[in-house]
């Protein structure tokens, strides 16, 4: 009796369908895994697991681009620059001068002593002759401008005064006849024969 042997059946073949393939494109990671099964071509399955590796690469590739600033983040402070150095003003020197030698100069030439002395910074030692105030109740100090004596116990001033204006109250409220100070002013020119001082504080 003979026996005929048959070959086992060639397993038919598989086609990727339109929504394997779609999966595989859009989520390899989880379709591609359905070409292992018999029937799919070698070109399938290398096609289907080269597009999930370059899927994989990107991935986890590092991203070199700046990654956009939070809107809702705070902004980051600049980075802080050293404001440019400029040396401060150079001291203003005040002109030393006693009220006497200031009254001299401009009894002797008042032109001279203007272009000299007016609008300058001046420190001027003097002996007080009067404290007084104005028509508006601001102070109004008078330094002798001549050598005045001491006559038993009392001062007698020289001729001419040195007006100083601008001293604070309590500053001249203070001060005595006869007490030899130092004030710092600007110089104001000349009034009726007397050198004025303006803008006046305390040495």
């Amino acid at each position: 009796m003979n026996t005929n042997a048959t070959a086992p059946a060639a397993t038919a073949p598989r086609k990727v369908g339109f929504l394997l393939g779609l999966g595989i494109f859009l989520l390899p990671i989880v379709f591609v895994w359905f070409l292992l099964r018999g029937g799919h071509s070698k070109l399938a399955r290398i096609i289907g697991f080269a597009w999930f590796g370059l899927i994989m690469l990107a991935a986890f590739r590092p991203d070199d681009k700046p990654q956009a600033s939070d809107p809702a983040a705070p902004p980051r402070p600049a980075a802080a620059t050293a404001p440019p150095t400029t040396p401060p003003p150079p001291a203003v020197q005040s002109i030393q001068i006693s009220a006497h030698d200031l009254y001299a100069a401009y009894e002797q030439n008042e032109i001279a002593a203007d272009q000299k002395y007016k609008g300058q910074a001046l420190s001027v030692t003097g002996t007080v002759e009067s404290i007084d105030s104005d028509m508006t109740d601001d102070p109004v100090v008078r330094l002798s401008a001549g050598n005045g004596t001491w006559i038993e116990g009392t001062y007698i001033p020289g001729i001419g005064n040195v007006d100083v204006y601008g001293l604070d109250v309590r500053a001249a409220a203070a001060l005595n006849k006869g007490q030899s100070i130092t004030v710092d002013c600007i110089s104001g020119g000349e009034t009726m024969g007397d050198p004025q001082l303006r803008d006046c504080s305390l040495h």
